[in-house]
């Protein structure tokens, strides 16, 4: 629907239910896909250093699938609640990205947005910094003393896949976060303005375009089947001729 629009430059169909839907759709994978980062980064750490807690049914439930159905019945409820329930009159724009905002974003800040971006999208974007930062000299620092105990190569897969997927999180998401933190402490005018605002809502999209290539290039038998392609391209190993 977005590349829809950047196409044609206006909503397709141009009816409230497709505004409200696309809202709403937009908001649960973006918002949903950070908490779902943000517990696999504090997650590693369970996996890797204390990964008896997975041994029996009750530890993967409270530490695997538990906090997973709870992040994804939170970021529902949430959004269904706001998007469809918030008692403000919706007036879409049809030619503006998104339709533009919702009614609640509408409100002066500090109001509801201002609390949620804070807590969906600053939050989140310092725990998987702090956490994947936190894990990577974990593992420094531990792989000398702990390499009897642990297997390191059963997990460096892991953790490759991990710290680059965090990496292209934090390069996205974190334009978009100084915007609300830069309204709420006060940062210089430009984190401020419309133009900044736009370019770092689009640079968010480099999230779900990227990632996929980073955890199927982290798979070694997909690696493989790179390496002919990248021959043909050029950019194979060049051996020198004598």
């Amino acid at each position: 629907m977005g590349i829809d629009f950047l196409h044609k430059a206006y909503v397709r169909p141009s009816t409230y239910t497709t505004c409200i839907i696309l809202t709403f759709m937009d908001q649960i994978t973006y918002y949903g896909g950070l908490f779902f980062m943000t517990w696999a980064t504090f997650e590693r750490h369970l996996i890797i250093f204390h990964s008896a807690v997975f041994n029996t049914k009750r530890g993967r439930i409270l530490f695997h699938y538990l906090p997973i159905l709870s992040i994804f019945v939170y970021i529902t409820l949430y959004y269904i609640s706001v998007d469809f329930f918030y008692p403000c009159e919706n007036h879409f724009n049809y030619l503006a990205f998104w339709c533009g905002f919702i009614c609640y974003m509408n409100l002066p800040i500090p109001t509801l947005l201002g609390i949620e971006l804070i807590a969906h999208q600053v939050v989140p974007m310092i725990l998987i910094g702090i956490f994947s930062l936190a894990l990577f000299l974990r593992v420094i620092f531990s792989r000398q003393r702990l390499r009897q105990s642990i297997e390191w190569k059963k997990y460096r897969r892991m953790i490759i896949q991990l710290l680059s997927t965090s990496t292209i999180y934090l390069i996205f998401t974190t334009p978009f976060s100084l915007n609300p933190i830069a309204q709420a402490v006060g940062l210089p005018p430009m984190f401020t303005t419309p133009v900044y605002a736009k370019v770092s809502t689009y640079w968010t999209f480099g999230v779900p375009i990227c990632v996929p290539f980073v955890i199927l290039l982290s798979l070694p038998k997909v690696k493989e089947k790179f390496k002919p392609l990248l021959k043909i391209c050029g950019l194979g190993r060049v051996v020198p001729t004598r």
